[in-house]
């Protein structure tokens, strides 16, 4: 079923819908002793990331994808994502995100060109869960030659995300949360970072603690 008749939105819901056919496919390859990821998949401990449009359709999955797949998932990453999904307003659409209830990391350049640097925390401010807004220094939605830098460099800590909230392994809290020397909020590239809020993570780890 589509979301709306409007064409931006059912290709959205489209994309959404795919989740599930993906989440058939690892169930069956983590099942086959002869794939290659046979017995090396955890499934339910998923993280959805999604890049531009992709960022949207993983918005998608959580807040309309089967729930088989929703319970699933530990943590979402909209990077440079498409903030205001059709029929939703910017002053709507942030009741609609309320429905995320998974930690959330939204990453956007600076210099994107195509969404305003404070769209991801306008979009993304009525969820409860702990949330994170790395805002780059000189980065653009797309590479265009030195002059204009694509956000490439954001995969360090958007690793140690997943594996704190996927992985649940507390040795990222100090990356993410801390204040120190080697987190987000000192690291060079940052223009700005919003943390909101700070969350106990795994079994003795409190997140927010310095490094």
């Amino acid at each position: 079923p589509t979301f709306t008749e409007d064409e931006l939105c059912r290709m959205h819901s489209r994309l959404a819908c795919r989740g599930r056919d993906i989440l058939a496919r690892l169930d069956a390859a983590e099942a086959d002793p002869l794939s290659v990821l046979g017995g090396r998949l955890d499934l339910d401990h998923l993280g959805v990331v999604g890049y531009s449009f992709g960022g949207t359709s993983g918005l998608k999955v959580l807040t309309e994808g089967p729930p088989e797949l929703r319970r699933r998932v530990k943590a979402f990453v909209p990077i440079a994502a498409d903030p205001f999904t059709s029929p939703y307003a910017w002053w709507e659409f942030v009741e609609y995100t309320r429905q995320v209830d998974v930690p959330l990391m939204a990453p956007i350049g600076l210099d994107d060109g195509v969404y305003p640097p404070e769209s991801p925390w306008l979009s993304y401010r009525g969820s409860a869960a702990p949330a994170v807004f790395p805002v780059h220094r000189d980065a653009y939605h797309l590479p265009w030659g030195p002059e204009w830098p694509a956000m490439n460099d954001h995969r360090p800590y958007l690793a140690a995300f997943l594996a704190l909230y996927v992985q649940q392994d507390a040795r990222a809290v100090p990356a993410i949360w801390g204040r120190g020397r080697g987190s987000l909020s000192k690291w060079p590239e940052m223009a700005s970072v919003r943390l909101r809020p700070r969350v106990e993570v795994g079994v003795n780890a409190t997140a927010g603690g310095e490094p």
